[in-house]
């Protein structure tokens, strides 16, 4: 195991790293060098951030970027933390890039590096996969090697996996009312215009469903508050780049709903490089002029009776949406589990730091159970007031 600090020797890794994301045990397109390399060469090279890589002979059998976390009042303990995760700006999965028939070997790897201090503290794997194949490898070299570990809590988000028909994906997801509801808003815009739903097709329309992205997003509340792509000169640029070199793969699914040419709400979504029918959002925005019609769920609802439609080209799709924001995936009827670990080096050190932190985890939820129940006996004293 390797731990690289510098762009060069990523981007040294070129075509060992597109090959790995093509063989993956389970994917995670925002660690392919299409997506994570544009973001590091416009962006620059992130503050504590290392790669660490397995590799055998000349074949790359692991890949994982992590984040140095410094010891604090609060959190005492220095760890390695899986970069990208869900609450980083631009990357909403911590999955590490695994060789699919070597990834026992790779994590083995990995875990030695910890036990020897290469790493320095924990490893803190978070926003990984916690229901797929990744996972299940995860747990049988923890316990052959009886590795210290603390689950963390996990969180759930929302799947989309389609059904016989889009009125049974419907029926599985939302209430009758709200099945009227959408095709009473879709009748209402159609009737405004030419309604057109459109996936981009090559190269010039990527190119024109990019820049129109970057025009809606900055338009609208993301613009007013700084924090839209096109805010920032260097994240317009990595977009552009990221796009442009995940569309000539052919792993970008640029979509848009539009009325009379006018782009109503727009979605970018990056398919995994070893199977382009799993899909995973990267951002979705819309025109503020239309809010009345919810256009980001109705672009959804386009987008899901295509796929229905076409049997293609998504059979498999992750929300990404972020840790407690579950209640925005209305239309996506699936679920699934994203987990939290920490793991530590085998021996005494280990061993007394997990101990510990399970100690302080077990008091914060004793304290907090307390809190609640004088805050609830509190209400009901002024309720009989």
């Amino acid at each position: 195991m390797r731990l690289l600090e510098r762009i060069e020797e990523v981007r040294a890794l070129r075509p060992r790293w597109t090959d790995l994301a093509k063989r993956a045990l389970e994917p995670n397109p925002f660690y392919e060098e299409s997506f994570l390399l544009p973001l590091l060469e416009h962006r620059g090279w992130i503050p504590g951030l290392s790669v660490a890589v397995v590799q055998e002979s000349e074949q790359l059998l692991g890949f994982l970027p992590l984040i140095r976390r410094r010891p604090g009042p609060i959190d005492p303990v220095l760890r390695q933390r899986a970069a990208f995760a869900p609450d980083q700006p631009y990357g909403f999965l911590g999955t590490p890039l695994l060789d699919r028939c070597k990834a026992s070997h790779a994590l083995h790897a990995l875990f030695d590096a910890l036990d020897d201090g290469a790493l320095g503290g924990l490893l803190e794997l978070v926003g990984y996969g916690a229901d797929g194949p990744f996972s299940e490898v995860l747990a049988e070299v923890l316990a052959g090697r009886r590795q210290p570990s603390l689950e963390l809590d996990s969180w759930r988000r929302g799947v989309f996996r389609p059904r016989a028909c889009f009125e049974s994906y419907l029926r599985d997801c939302l209430a009758p009312r709200r099945i009227r509801e959408f095709h009473r808003l879709r009748r209402r815009l159609e009737a405004a215009g030419g309604l057109r739903f459109e996936r981009a097709g090559c190269a010039t329309s990527t190119y024109r469903l990019c820049e129109r992205f970057l025009e809606v997003e900055r338009a609208g509340w993301k613009g007013r508050s700084g924090t839209a792509i096109a805010s920032r000169e260097a994240d317009a640029n990595f977009f552009r780049a990221m796009c442009s070199r995940r569309a000539e793969e052919g792993t970008l699914l640029f979509e848009a709903l539009e009325l009379d040419g006018r782009p109503v709400a727009l979605s970018v979504a990056l398919l995994a490089s070893g199977d382009p029918s799993c899909a995973f959002v990267f951002k979705i925005t819309h025109d503020e002029d239309f809010r009345s019609f919810g256009p980001g769920l109705l672009l959804e609802f386009f987008q899901f009776e295509a796929y229905h439609a076409d049997r293609g080209p998504v059979r498999w799709a992750d929300s990404c949406t972020g840790q407690g924001r579950e209640h925005l995936d209305r239309l996506w009827a699936d679920r699934r589990v994203l987990g939290h670990r920490l793991i530590a080096p085998r021996g005494v050190f280990g061993a007394a730091t997990l101990a510990t932190l399970r100690a302080a985890r077990a008091a914060r939820r004793l304290a907090r159970r307390a809190a609640d129940d004088v805050a609830r006996s509190l209400a009901r004293s002024r309720s009989h007031a």
